[in-house]
């Protein structure tokens, strides 16, 4: 078995704090439990497509509670440069105020940089005011942004000057630090940083296939357990590959390790040590999905039935509700949910298979606001196609936005930049 070196670059204390927004069962950090499926309350879109397109990055919230949607904007002007944004939200899922964060004219070494920064916005909302912003300022090149409290730039600065590694997921693991979690070529990598954007510890996998860190979960003594994808994977990301659950001391050791069938995933912390990993469950077009729960050995204790999630791959996630999980995605482009017991048993599942159809769509749950879905809406109109930032509430304490939209004429992103390349030709 062909599996991780582990570079320590500089000896870490284990910290005694982990800031990181993922609920056990049980925790009271955590929403009430529910019984039936949350309604939908409010159903909001952000972003003027005249002039941009804006596609939804990641969700994120405040030490207060507040709703943080990070998004890329995407000038349809020629010439024009791509912007990023965080937007702040109010409980009705309006927007109230924004950060725009500029990119960088040049790199470490001095050169000027002609790209713009990519579509990944990952972030985190410190409990000092600060937000911690990681993007890439070209393809496969992180780079950090300290944001004040005040919106202002005070750090911005490439991660690994010199190596192409792609970043998909921020992990907090105690107050000073982060885990990137991504691909250095064809292998898994993930960066440990300080708040200086320095790395200070690497894990490195290489199992022989294409293999890429896909999320992950750390505790208080500086374990971490990490998810990966290994495979061979075609344009649509079908074809043969394993999901890996790996967990490491704070040394960066193997303690423990488990591997199933299938691609994507999330994961989250479960009951007495375990976790609990959503992922998908086929290796071709015709998904489905499955939830495991998985004890301290990652010995399994329960699976989900699985559920048919439609046509290609797409990102899942997954969020603790009381007494059990809720997994959010699309099926068939549309946006569901479902929620499985302790046991794995289905509680409730809901679809809307009348609102727009939309590319993927990230999750966050918080007691004031219920559940949120963000995502990107492709939608067709006389002039062309449009992009948009959706964000749909269910449950919470307060309802708004705008009523649901029933008759927009929308289209998956793969048949949207399909036809967008055909009309170009």
């Amino acid at each position: 078995m062909r599996l991780l070196r582990i570079t320590q670059l500089v000896a870490i204390a284990a910290s005694v704090f982990d800031p990181s927004p993922r609920f056990a069962l049980g925790d009271s950090g955590a929403p009430s439990p529910r019984a039936d499926a949350p309604e939908l309350r409010s159903e909001t879109y952000v972003g003027d497509a005249q002039s941009s397109w804006y596609e939804c990055a990641s969700l994120g919230l405040s030490p207060k509670g507040q709703l943080i949607v990070s998004a890329v904007e995407l000038r349809r002007v020629e010439g024009s440069k791509n912007h990023l944004w965080l937007w702040m939200m109010d409980e009705k899922g309006r927007k109230v105020s924004e950060i725009e964060v500029t990119k960088p004219t040049h790199d470490s070494s001095g050169n000027k940089l002609q790209a713009d920064l990519s579509e990944t916005i990952l972030f985190d909302a410190r409990e000092d005011g600060e937000i911690i912003l990681v993007s890439h300022v070209v393809a496969a090149r992180p780079w950090i942004v300290r944001l004040d409290k005040d919106g202002k730039q005070s750090l911005s600065r490439e991660i690994v000057p010199g190596r192409r590694v792609t970043i998909a997921r921020m992990i907090p693991t105690g107050a000073e630090h982060y885990l990137l979690l991504g691909s250095e070529g064809v292998h898994a990598v993930a960066l440990k940083i300080n708040l200086e954007g320095r790395v200070v510890q690497e894990y490195f996998s290489d199992r022989g296939d294409m293999e890429f860190f896909v999320d992950g979960v750390c505790d208080k003594t500086g374990s971490c357990t990490l998810m990966e994808n290994s495979g061979q994977y075609g344009a649509l990301g079908a074809g043969p590959s394993k999901v890996w659950v790996t967990r490491f001391d704070a040394a960066g050791g193997i303690v423990s390790e488990a591997v199933f069938e299938g691609r994507g995933g999330r994961i989250v912390r479960g009951v007495a040590g375990g976790i609990v990993l959503v992922h998908d469950n086929n290796i071709g077009f015709q998904q489905s999905i499955v939830v495991r729960g998985l004890d301290a050995r990652f010995v399994q204790q329960w699976a989900s039935k699985p559920m048919a999630a439609g046509r290609l791959p797409g990102r899942r996630s997954l969020c603790p509700d009381g007494d059990g999980w809720v997994v959010a995605g699309n099926r068939h482009g549309r946006p569901w949910l479902f929620k499985v017991g302790k046991t794995g048993q289905l509680v409730w599942e809901k679809s809307h298979d009348t609102i727009e159809r939309a590319v993927d769509g990230e999750l966050i749950v918080s007691p004031k606001h219920g559940f949120v879905m963000g995502s990107t809406v492709f939608t067709k109109t006389d002039k062309g196609y449009t992009r948009k930032v959706r964000l749909l509430q269910f449950g919470g304490d307060s309802a708004g936005g705008q009523q649901p939209n029933r008759n927009a004429s929308t289209v998956s992103k793969v048949e949207a930049e399909h036809q967008i390349k055909k009309e170009a030709e």
